[in-house]
């Protein structure tokens, strides 16, 4: 196996040279949709993570559905904005009926709105002036040592029985129904 950036992922499933591509692959739900949603190449085999996203800040205030909108008119850096964090954190925000806007950690800063500045990866954390920050675990835990907290379950917020399904596990469609046993014990694998 081999371990892919996420701003790479799509390139394992869309050469045009298909020995070029992944077998199978665990990627974002939303880049498999987006890539492989008509399902001619490529199955869904099932989620392999429900939501691993998490509020972090230096505040020990814990954010819940109850108390979210405290972040009306503060900067949430936001990871992956267009993706399944970003994705999910908007749809947290307009089930709550939050209103929130894009913005740049230089860029206008909305009082009305909770304002999300885009970042790529959990490096840019204390690097800009942000009151929290959405980032995926293990990075959350990870920034223990420079004094942040988790301060909000973006699962939890985002409710329901399942929470949002944040990775997928995808295979070629000739390997999945030329090779079923075999894959259906993979699947097995993965599970345990």
């Amino acid at each position: 196996y081999f371990v892919t950036k996420a701003d790479a992922i799509a390139s394992k499933v869309t050469y045009k040279d298909e020995a070029e591509n992944a077998d199978f692959c665990v990627m974002p739900l939303n880049a498999a949709s987006k890539l492989l949603g008509d399902g001619s190449r490529y199955v869904m085999l099932g989620a392999v993570t429900h939501g691993n996203l998490y509020i972090i800040s230096k505040s020990e205030t814990v954010y819940t559905r109850d108390n979210l909108s405290a972040l009306v008119g503060k900067k949430v850096g936001v990871l992956q904005i267009n993706n399944v964090p970003g994705l999910t954190f908007k749809t947290v925000l307009n089930n709550c009926g939050i209103a929130w806007a894009e913005t740049t950690n230089e860029g206008t800063v909305y009082e009305d709105k909770v304002n999300l500045l885009p970042i790529a990866d959990a490096t840019a954390v204390g690097t800009m002036d942000a009151e929290c920050f959405v980032i995926a675990e293990p990075a959350a835990t990870a920034q223990a040592k420079k004094g942040y907290n988790i301060v909000g379950d973006l699962q939890a917020l985002y409710g329901g029985e399942n929470g949002y399904p944040q990775a997928v596990l995808v295979g070629k469609k000739e390997i999945v129904e030329g090779h079923s046993e075999w894959t259906g014990n993979f699947v097995e694998d993965v599970k345990g």
